[in-house]
């Protein structure tokens, strides 16, 4: 039930499928030693089934997934429903998955390959990881339309945390998206330890939610889990030269999230204020927050990235889900486009 649920909610951007593979990992990083390459398949489809436009009613532009230790994925029961994560020893220093990116659909200017930039994001920062047996901040990939990509792919992990989420952030390098297109993460929850039915919830002394404004009035059903660029009279605008605040949209559950603002190099822009990492909020449902924001002097694209339910949080609200409570499965990450 939980992967058909993610599948769902997520097609509309990018295919988001759990799945396993034979990779025989341990406390060693098996791809670095073993020097695992990338494959290219040209006019091959790893992701997207022959039959996807029947299933969905289109065809998508790309699609991901990724794959992992099929000893090291667990099943929890919330509240009756099953969900999935990853358990590794103890001891494991490297996560290691296969990421899997399709291409079917030609880009907007017609050119023959699609060019991608991948971040690793870990704990409140992106991460270096090894791709082709070197540790890199971000892996740059040429993927010939209407074809897929194997990326193997290691991440050192913290060996004194439980719990950790890794979001694999997909930017287009080709195609600028305006702050109203959701763009692409694939998210996945590592763990140390088996996750019961008692998810930890933050206290207030996790959260920077003081000094935000809130607002409580409904949105337009198109602006929900958007962002708006606001000018100093709290007004909208399309350029983030002229925005003074950054408003997040209110979502239809109540949901704690990790938000920074970060450029096509991987570097994070603080908020005002000199906060140097992505800012923690717990917001209600139908709730905007307006965040203060003074644009760093660059000419790089900026993007927000919105981690939902960080960590064990992640399986939160899968029975108001199933009961249709909620629009929208809370364990996934928003990102769009802002500008430069």
């Amino acid at each position: 039930m939980f992967k058909k649920f993610m599948s769902f909610t997520i097609f509309t951007c990018c295919l988001f499928l759990f799945g396993c593979t034979d990779t025989d990992s341990n406390q060693k990083n098996e791809f670095v030693t073993n020097q695992k390459k990338v494959e290219i398949f040209n006019d091959e489809h790893l992701v997207i089934e022959e039959n996807i436009e029947e299933k969905i009613g289109f065809k998508p532009d790309k699609a991901m997934a990724f794959d992992a230790k099929d000893s090291y994925e667990q099943n929890v029961i919330i509240d009756g429903e099953e969900a999935i994560y990853y358990k590794i020893p103890t001891t494991t220093e490297y996560f290691d998955f296969n990421y899997k990116i399709d291409t079917l659909k030609k880009n907007k200017e017609d050119k023959p390959t699609r060019n991608f930039r991948i971040f690793v994001y870990e704990n409140k920062e992106f991460v270096d990881f090894w791709v082709n047996n070197k540790s890199r901040k971000y892996y740059d990939v040429k993927i010939p339309n209407n074809s897929s990509v194997n990326i193997p792919i290691s991440v050192k992990m913290d060996l004194q945390k439980d719990y950790s989420d890794i979001l694999v952030v997909l930017i287009d390098l080709n195609i600028k998206n305006n702050i109203h297109e959701l763009m692409n993460a694939s998210k996945i929850l590592v763990s140390r330890k088996d996750i019961k039915n008692n998810i930890k919830d933050y206290t207030k002394k996790d959260l920077d939610n003081d000094n935000l404004k809130l607002r409580s009035e409904k949105n337009n059903s198109d602006e929900m889990r958007g962002v708006n660029l606001l000018n100093k009279n709290v007004n909208n605008v399309d350029h983030i030269s002229e925005a003074k605040f950054i408003k997040l949209n209110q979502v239809p559950a109540e949901v704690i999230q990790e938000v920074m603002v970060f450029d096509i190099d991987g570097e994070i822009h603080p908020f005002s204020g000199g906060q140097s990492e992505a800012i923690t909020l717990k917001r209600k449902d139908n709730e905007d927050i307006i965040i203060p924001y003074n644009k760093n002097k660059t000419d790089k694209r900026l993007f927000i990235l919105m981690n939902n339910n960080p960590n064990q949080l992640a399986f939160k609200h899968l029975n108001d889900l199933k009961d249709h409570k909620v629009e929208q499965y809370q364990n996934y990450s928003d990102i769009f486009e802002i500008g430069n």
